[in-house]
């Protein structure tokens, strides 16, 4: 049974990557270009949504008073949630 889920897994890989080369080659002849145009910017805004927010020495402080406590992750996120000091 395993072996004929693979064989059947296999014919429609193959069928998947007909039906994308069917779709692509005509596209590529009507001079298409594939992919981003706009692939020189795209590391300059991965690195501008991406910023550090250090944390508080207060909250560093209180996290680390809550783990000495014996609390759980949960409960420290739970603790904090209260407190109103959301996730950077």
């Amino acid at each position: 049974m395993l072996h004929m889920l693979a064989a059947f897994a296999e014919h429609e890989r193959e069928m998947i990557s007909q039906r994308t080369k069917a779709t692509i080659e005509p596209a590529c002849a009507r001079g298409a270009r594939l992919g981003n145009p706009r692939w020189q910017e795209a590391p300059e805004k991965a690195r501008a949504a991406v910023s550090y927010v250090p944390v508080l020495p207060v909250v560093s402080g209180l996290m680390a008073a809550l783990s000495l406590k014996s609390a759980s992750l949960q409960d420290i996120a739970t603790h904090l949630n209260d407190l109103c000091i959301s996730a950077a």
